[in-house]
Parts: C-alpha cells; structure tokens; sequence
C-alpha cells in the first residue's frame, strides 16, 4: 500500500513472492518478501489464510493495517499487525488464528482509513464491492492513500 509508482513496484513485488511461495507458512513469506523487497521503498502488508476444514483463518500483517470482524452484528479485532515496513528488517512476526463463522464480514484497511468512527454495521446490507467503497468514500482520508478489502465468509460443501 502507498502512493505513486514505487509504492505500485513494491506491492507488486509482494504480491509476486507470495504467488510464487504460496505454500510457505506466513512467518516464512513474510521472511522472503523482506528480502524480495529490500531493494524498493518496502510495504505495509497483511496476510489471510483461509482453513475451510478448521473453519479458522490465520491473519498477520506488518505496518499500518487493520483488520475488524463483524459477526452478529458486534465488530472485534482479530489481530494485530507487527511495526514496520516489508523490505526492512522486521523484528516480529504474530500470526492470529480467529475462528470463522459463516455469515462473518471481515475488513482489511489501510490507516488512510479512519475506523475509530466507522460503524461496520452502517454497511451490513450493502453487497461486498458497495461495502468497501462506502467505507473509503466515507471514511477515508483526502491526504492519505485509503484502501478496504471486505470478505464474506460463506458456507461450502
């Protein structure tokens, strides 16, 4: 995340190493796109992986991104993100393990979005897309780049 064409270069790149090591454990893809992105101005990234048979995700991230869950209509938090900025040495990886429900809504955003006042459940009825664009329009910052990743977790076979 960021503004203007390098911050496009290393996202890009995040994006690149974890494709091509999509099989690693986070803490190891996190290791690697350090090492990926040392030679760009670095990244704020975040980490979501999906276990359908467990019902759980595993989230982490480094630098400025939060993540909310809105289940029942109560928003938490279900982890946290490290200090600092991929392509920098990154003292502490912590992985969070939240169980899932069907029906859960998470958020991914950016600090360009400011969530102290953001009411998640404002945007319940909304279709996903719709979701994350209100939230950014409404509650993103005009100096600072906004970014809104909302997932609905559905119930499978």
């Amino acid at each position: 995340l960021g503004h203007g064409p390098e911050a496009a270069v290393a996202a890009r790149a995040f994006c690149d190493y974890v494709e091509e090591h999509v099989g690693e454990d986070v803490e190891h893809l996190f290791r690697g796109a350090t090492v990926a992105l040392s030679n760009t101005r670095g990244a704020a990234a975040a980490l979501v992986r999906v276990d359908t048979q467990e019902w759980r995700m595993e989230f982490a991230g480094v630098g400025n991104i939060e993540v909310r869950m809105l289940r029942d209509h109560r928003t938490t938090s279900p982890g946290i993100c490290m200090p600092g900025i991929v392509g920098r040495p990154i003292r502490t990886i912590r992985s969070f393990f939240p169980d899932l429900e069907a029906g859960d809504l998470l958020f991914l955003h950016s600090d360009g979005v400011v969530s102290t006042r953001c009411d998640f459940n404002a945007y319940y009825r909304l279709s996903i897309s719709e979701m994350a664009e209100k939230i950014v329009a409404d509650h993103g910052k005009w100096h600072d780049d906004a970014s809104c990743l909302v997932a609905l977790v559905v119930a499978g076979e």
